[in-house]
């Protein structure tokens, strides 16, 4: 299943919300499977670490994704995008849909202030990192290479292993490529002079999207209760405080 970040030419409905979200699960599926790491993990704590991560992981793509398209919009694994001046979805193919007024209003209640966050507690200090790819995939791997409660004592072990691994490795990356030194190919100096203080304003990144896991896991509960947008199973089981 194709991402398509950089397309951003459908406003955003609820179907394409839920449609984008498992476009995501697909890609972080196949993802993690392709880590040998995760790979040695009993299935069981595969299982647990997954859906734990799964939302951490979510947020950094669509973040970094999404801060490259610029306009302060949340872009969407679909081609979709949110943007607070977002106009009604003439063209939606959100075909279950009689009511396109309705349906722009349930997104806007959904994201209308969670956006207005991510934009200024997530957006902004990736522009200003100026992350590149490598130091994005490296943090990826580190967030999602946490301990967690209920793995088992080899899972931690491993998990322990893995993150320390991806640490050092962008930390040399750090030291090595953004230190300042002059740039052969474009004459210019690196971007920082000190390797800990970027890596440290890198890994900040996890606790914004810690609280913005915790606040989007809220909006889908109280949007399942009041029936404000019909998740599936699947979103409302993986954006469940509850472990199973």
């Amino acid at each position: 299943m194709k991402l398509m970040f950089n397309r951003a030419d459908q406003p955003l409905t609820p179907f394409l919300y839920i449609d984008g979200w498992k476009r995501h699960f697909t890609y972080f599926s196949d993802w993690v499977h392709q880590l040998e790491l995760f790979q040695r993990m009993s299935f069981n704590d595969q299982i647990l670490l997954a859906k734990q991560r799964i939302i951490h992981v979510g947020w950094l793509v669509h973040a970094y994704n999404s801060q490259l398209k610029g306009a302060g919009a949340i872009c969407f694994a679909n081609g979709a995008f949110y943007h607070p001046n977002t106009p009604k979805n003439d063209n939606s193919f959100d075909e279950s849909t009689k009511n396109e007024d309705d349906q722009h209003s349930k997104i806007v209640n959904f994201f209308g202030q969670q956006l207005s966050i991510l934009v200024h507690s997530l957006f902004e200090p990736l522009r200003q990192l100026n992350l590149d790819f490598a130091e994005y995939v490296l943090l990826k791997a580190i967030l999602l290479f946490r301990e967690e409660v209920g793995l088992s004592p080899q899972a931690l072990e491993q998990v322990k292993n893995a993150r320390s691994l991806y640490l050092r490795a962008l930390f040399k990356y750090i030291r090595d490529k953004k230190i300042d030194h002059v740039n052969e190919e474009t004459g210019t100096k690196g971007l920082v002079n000190n390797a800990f203080e970027r890596m440290a304003s890198i890994l900040a990144m996890s606790s914004i999207i810690s609280t913005l896991k915790s606040e989007v896991n809220e909006r889908v509960q109280i949007s399942t209760i009041f029936n404000l947008i019909e998740f599936d199973s699947l979103m409302k089981d993986v954006h469940s405080s509850i472990l199973h």
